[in-house]
């Protein structure tokens, strides 16, 4: 992971490091704004300099989250201030005395410069306060999350925009795992829990609660082994006609668990009153979802109802679906009905001496975002909020101001499409930094949403500054020429025909739901072409 980061960094160095005004890629407007904004930035004396580089083909406005030692006022490139909240950090955080949050606008597979610049004066940092006798709610605008006092967790959520609310509680629960030579036990590779979970703590939670300007968060301590973060969103200009992105529609979960007793499989168990008919949808191969019926009269009516969770999943009726959105694979299961359970993490001590990877003791940080929403505007935004999730900003920190060097740069002139994901762009030539495989996938499956899962046509020059020379189809391994490819065919019981493929000569295809598009690519030089022009 350090190499690929290193990696990183030193490509974003080299784009940093090009002169767009003497190599003559800007215009002479650009190259007046360029010398104005360096020259606003050699004013301030800065210690902390962030770039920011987003790795998705979409534009992303969020919220940047850093542990820091001293209290800062954040700038852009530009040399204008931007939205920030700087609080107290929690008591798991041990990279710095305080927590900063800044808005950041980042453009597709690009980068952005943002300044830290020290405070003159202390700043009056948001504290948490001592929880209250009475029913506490928070807000971003969006959601109201209400606090039952006497327990210390979540007693319901609301929807402002459907003005809807829901019954919603979450706890953290533990199984016992089999651990003997008589059954199927628990190890690695299996999850054979000996009966029910069990609920870690029936006590009261201990929380505080900060609501910033900007970001709102709620701290509980479960236990000192089980601690949790929820934090919304809000919006950071009052003023916009258009909400950017999707930035207050999800509801931010971390968990912190561990290190926990030997022998103890870790859920968080979430419960509401969405009829969901004890089904959930999965995308159990991170491509396709799948519905699930749970089946209690199984043999294994807990673990045979577990199933893997990649990128999201979903339990709905027809007014409300709870969406969950993990950062990284997990085992789910829904075995009633508006109920969700996420295996966190697991520690075994069995007697096989394979158990040993499974004896952690550290305390794992798993992030989850929630949307609870319509069916139909959650099935909206669903892969867009996954990708966002698993594919964040790159952050790298340096200690000097860099007025001399490119801080803000795009390979793209405009995002691609919210149903379109760039999946593949490399280079496949060892003799070329030109010659690049291309794949794009359609994220939307047939009948999946009215708008977003229909067709959708790109011409790869509209979307890249520099232009595309060659181009040529290829088979899904790239193998293969796409016009030269046979297929099976398969005896079916319907008369369906197969589907043809137009081969096209030139960088314009048509993508289809589910449909993953690969071919040869070549790029015009850098030096022929304005290729980082769009500042």
């Amino acid at each position: 992971m350090d190499s690929v980061e290193n990696l990183i960094e030193k490509c974003i160095d080299k784009l940093m490091e090009r002169n767009l005004i003497s190599d003559g890629v800007l215009s002479s407007s650009e190259k007046e704004r360029v010398t104005q904004n360096k020259s606003n930035l050699k004013k301030v004396q800065s210690s902390k300099t962030v770039v920011v580089y987003n790795p998705l083909p979409y534009i992303v406005q969020k919220y940047i989250h850093m542990s820091v030692n001293s209290t800062y006022y954040v700038i852009d490139s530009t040399g204008n201030r931007v939205p920030f909240q700087i609080q107290l950090c929690y008591e798991h955080c041990s990279d710095g005395q305080y927590e900063i949050f800044f808005y950041a606008i980042l453009s597709p597979m690009g980068y952005n410069t943002y300044i830290l610049v020290p405070q003159s004066t202390k700043l009056k940092v948001p504290s948490s306060f001592v929880k209250p006798s009475q029913s506490n709610v928070v807000s971003n605008g969006y959601y109201n999350l209400t606090i039952n006092p006497s327990t210390g967790r979540l007693r319901n959520i609301t929807n402002r925009n459907l003005k809807k609310v829901i019954q919603f509680s979450q706890d953290f629960w533990e199984y016992e795992p089999l651990t003997n030579l008589t059954g199927a036990h628990s190890d690695n590779w299996v999850f054979s829990p000996k009966g029910p979970a069990n609920l870690v703590s029936n006590l009261p939670v201990e929380y505080s609660v900060i609501d910033g300007p900007y970001v709102v968060e709620i701290r509980q301590n479960f236990t000192s082994t089980h601690y949790q973060i929820t934090r919304l969103y809000k919006q950071p200009y009052q003023n916009q006609i258009s909400p950017p992105d999707f930035l207050s529609d999800y509801i931010d979960v971390t968990y912190l668990v561990g290190p926990l007793r030997g022998n103890k499989e870790c859920i968080t168990r979430i419960t509401t009153d969405i009829g969901s008919s004890d089904t959930i949808v999965t995308d159990n191969n991170g491509f396709q979802y799948q519905r699930r019926k749970s089946n209690q009269s199984s043999i294994l009516p807990i673990s045979g109802n577990y199933y893997p969770i990649v990128y999201s999943s979903y339990i709905t009726d027809q007014q409300t679906s709870l969406s969950i959105f993990p950062d990284r694979s997990h085992g789910i299961a829904s075995l009633a009905s508006g109920q969700v359970e996420i295996m966190l993490q697991r520690r075994l001590l069995g007697t096989f001496v394979w158990n040993i990877t499974l004896n952690p003791q550290d305390v794992v940080a798993v992030r989850h975002h929630m949307v609870i929403d319509t069916p139909q505007y959650s099935s909206s935004i669903r892969h867009r909020l996954a990708l966002e999730l698993n594919f964040q900003p790159h952050v790298i920190i340096k200690d000097e101001l860099p007025t001399n060097l490119n801080l803000m740069w795009s390979a793209m002139k405009k995002p691609l499409p919210n149903n379109v994901n760039l999946f593949t762009l490399q280079s496949y030539s060892a003799d070329s930094d030109s010659n690049f495989v291309f794949r794009a996938n359609h994220l939307y499956e047939l009948g999946e949403d009215p708008v977003l899962s229909q067709p959708v046509d790109i011409s790869l020059n509209d979307y890249f500054f520099q232009n595309v020379t060659s181009f040529e189809e290829r088979s899904l391994s790239t193998t293969w020429k796409l016009d030269e490819m046979n297929r099976w065919k398969w005896n079916t019981n319907t008369n369906s025909e197969p589907i043809k493929r137009v081969v096209a000569d030139t960088p314009t295809f048509t993508l289809k739901p589910k449909e993953i598009h690969t071919s040869f690519i070549s790029f015009q030089k850098p030096n022929n072409t304005k290729v980082e022009a769009k500042l």
